[in-house]
């Protein structure tokens, strides 16, 4: 077999570090994203090993489903139904959404993350992704430059305690 990293993957054990790698499902346009992202991946990975551990048993879902509901989202986004692979059925993303915080939230509140993820997760349902937020200036604005500058607004650093440095103010 080739390159392992050539082969289409979401989740894998890494080759070269004791860490378990994520294809990240849009670029994070703020701090606040990255971090949002990062604790729900966190979270899932914890409340999955926690699983592992007391034995609770796996949910059975067919590949095709998954396939299925892996095109959706990636076709629609959260701007339209969802798959609950679960359920087997459409659910509104916000929904799903909703259902999967919970999920996660004893490890979300074990990580001191809930407050944080809880009020930003609704945040970025509501103004969209980074991508759906571009294409919106972009429609209203029909500039390039307009699209460019809010990318740069998005991702300096202005006034977060997270992202400054002990030697600024």
């Amino acid at each position: 077999m080739g390159n392992p990293t050539t082969i289409y993957w979401d989740i894998r054990l890494s080759d070269n570090f004791p860490t378990i790698e994520f294809r990240v499902t849009d670029i994070c346009m703020s701090v606040e994203e990255a971090f949002t992202i990062t604790g729900l991946i966190r979270a899932l990975v914890w409340t999955c090993y926690q699983e592992i551990v007391n034995d609770v048993p796996l949910v059975n879902v067919r590949p095709e489903l998954l396939k299925a509901a892996h095109w959706n989202a990636a076709r629609y986004g959260l701007t339209n139904n969802l798959i609950d692979v679960v359920n087997k059925i459409p659910i509104s993303a916000t929904d799903l959404v909703e259902k999967f915080l919970n999920y996660l939230r004893p490890a979300l509140e074990k990580f001191g993350d809930w407050q944080n993820i809880s009020t930003s997760v609704p945040k970025i349902l509501e103004q969209g992704n980074g991508a759906q937020r571009q294409l919106k200036i972009y429609q209203e604005n029909k500039s390039f430059q307009d699209v460019v500058d809010y990318i740069v607004a998005q991702t300096k650093p202005v006034n977060n305690p997270i992202t400054q440095s002990p030697n600024q103010g």
